[in-house]
């Protein structure tokens, strides 16, 4: 008896310090991950207060330009129509953890309760994020962003898509007093550079066999992960759909909803976060940043209405573009922020750990480029003209400028191959496409959603997997659970609990911690 009582003391012992080894993310504070979460992250969570502090003395500020992304959506449609496989997600990891022994790398309790209770959510309040960035930038500007809407003064424009329409109404919502009668050209052809460019996709081969994304996610550290998360969540069959679909809504509920919690994002630890991101950063570098050539010619035009708009000395005052994340990517590759030394690979993926072309600092749901434009006749250095460029509300430093202000006439040096471009020529053919976007997009979604080979062999969660509502089989699992917690009650012996199962206890329910505590004490009097 006093063998198996210590025996089980040790085992109890070990117990805890594998459970103390857990990551939970509902009580992780600093949830690191959520400052990773690549273009789906929260504005709030990553921008800076640096424009603020550009009051800069003997400048007035006559003139800016922004260009804003969309504020925080939700899924795509296609994305939407799979919700109810996140439902099936939901009762399969139920059903797999009810009699699951507790082992390294396994949900926490908290985490593991908040998925069996996710219900699908579809009420969100979107462009928040862009209201409160409206308004800081205007309490940073009083004098040059007044609240009294003039077409004149105020020059608005946004993709044909009703996310930029949205988002610009959003932003003019908050920035005037009365916004009735505030309007915004569509332009696609100024905006959407690289849909009006007609051999672009042929120039775009980040999903190709050989390319630096494919290599990435068939390798070892990106396979690694799978097989880690499959694990915690004690799964024997998983896709990579699957994978895809809990990362996406992780990513747009916690940015939808910030100051609550994904359960979803429980599924993958911070490490793990770190190379889901890196594939996505990969397939965004080779398709829209700096690892493809023409990315840097293809905002042609928004840079010259930039530096045309800000060099000029009359109207408009301020010029405000909405439009997408690849617009922005490629905005940023044509003023040359964000460039590192090294490019990024399937192989330097530690190397590049601490990166400049991060799309979560980047362009996160929100992201603005805001290019502000001084006249200081009573500078210090005598230089009348200055500009500073904000990225998300931090000052960006170019080689040349002081603590990000820089020399206008240093800024139209800097970009005076595209001032002086004829942009119809600077990057676009008029021979016929190889492929379409149409082509591009299907090939995209089979290279997304490819299958892994793995199998289950479990016939009651897989009757769960199969339901759509799976509603049935968890009122089944739930009067099962209560009736051997009724059974747990009528045990009068504490040893019963070990011979059974050491570490489970209720069929299934993990031990919580006063239990342990009071399991442990009445042991160790025994053995006294």
């Amino acid at each position: 008896m006093r063998l198996l009582l210590l025996t089980s003391l040790l085992a109890l012992l070990e117990w805890e310090q594998v459970r103390g080894e857990d990551y939970c993310f509902k009580t992780d504070p600093k949830r690191p991950q959520t400052l990773e979460f690549g273009s789906k992250s929260d504005y709030n969570r990553v921008r800076g207060d640096d424009a603020g502090k550009f009051n800069v003395p003997g400048c007035k500020a006559p003139k800016m330009w922004i260009y804003h992304r969309h504020g925080t959506r939700f899924m795509e449609k296609d994305d939407i129509g799979k919700s109810k496989r996140l439902g099936e997600l939901r009762d399969l990891i139920k059903c797999r953890n009810k009699n699951k022994m507790i082992t390294p790398n396994s949900l926490c309790d908290e985490d593991l309760i908040g998925i069996k209770e996710w219900r699908w959510n579809a009420s969100y309040t979107v462009d928040l994020d862009l209201r409160i960035s409206a308004k800081r930038y205007q309490t940073y500007f009083p004098d040059l962003l007044p609240r009294k809407y003039n077409s004149t003064y105020y020059r608005f424009g946004h993709t044909d898509t009703h996310r930029t329409n949205a988002s610009f109404k959003a932003f003019a919502g908050s920035w005037f007093d009365n916004s009735t009668g505030v309007s915004a050209n569509i332009s696609n052809e100024l905006l959407l550079a690289y849909k009006n460019c007609e051999d672009y996709f042929d120039k775009l081969h980040m999903l190709d066999d050989g390319s630096e994304f494919m290599m990435f996610i068939r390798g070892a550290i990106y396979n690694n992960t799978i097989e880690n998360i499959k694990k915690r969540l004690n799964l024997t069959k998983l896709y990579k759909d699957d994978i895809n679909l809990m990362y996406k809504m992780c990513r747009f509920e916690l940015a939808l909803k910030p100051k609550e919690n994904s359960v979803w994002c429980a599924v993958f630890k911070p490490e793990e976060v770190t190379v889901l991101n890196y594939a996505e950063e990969l397939k965004n570098y080779y398709g829209s940043g700096y690892g493809l050539n023409a990315s840097e010619k293809l905002n042609c035009l928004v840079v010259q209405d930039l530096l045309t708009v800000l060099n000029s000395t009359v109207s408009p005052n301020v010029v405000a573009y909405f439009a997408d994340s690849l617009g922005l990517q490629m905005l940023l590759v044509s003023l040359g922020i964000a460039k590192d030394n090294d490019t990024l690979r399937a192989d330097n993926f530690e190397k590049m750990a601490n990166r400049k072309w991060k799309l979560s600092e980047l362009v996160p749901f929100g992201a603005n480029f805001v290019a502000v434009k001084y006249n200081c006749n009573e500078a210090a250095d005598n230089v009348t003209e200055k500009a500073v460029f904000f990225l998300n509300e931090k000052a960006l430093e170019f080689e040349g400028c002081k603590k990000g202000l820089c020399n206008w006439s240093d800024v139209l040096k800097r970009y005076k191959h595209f001032s002086d471009a004829n942009c119809k020529e600077f990057y676009c053919k008029e021979e016929k496409p190889k492929m379409t976007r149409k082509e591009f997009k299907e090939k995209e979604y089979e290279e997304e959603y490819e299958e892994y080979d793995v199998y289950i062999d479990d016939d009651e969660c897989n009757a769960i997997a199969g339901d759509p509502e799976g509603e049935e089989q968890t009122q089944i699992i739930k009067e099962e659970e209560n009736k051997k917690k009724e059974e747990k009650k009528e045990k009068e012996a504490l040893h019963t609990y070990f011979e059974t199962a050491v570490f489970t206890i209720n069929g299934g329910e993990i031990i919580a911690p006063l239990m342990v505590t009071t399991l442990l004490t009445v042991i160790v009097r025994q053995l006294l």
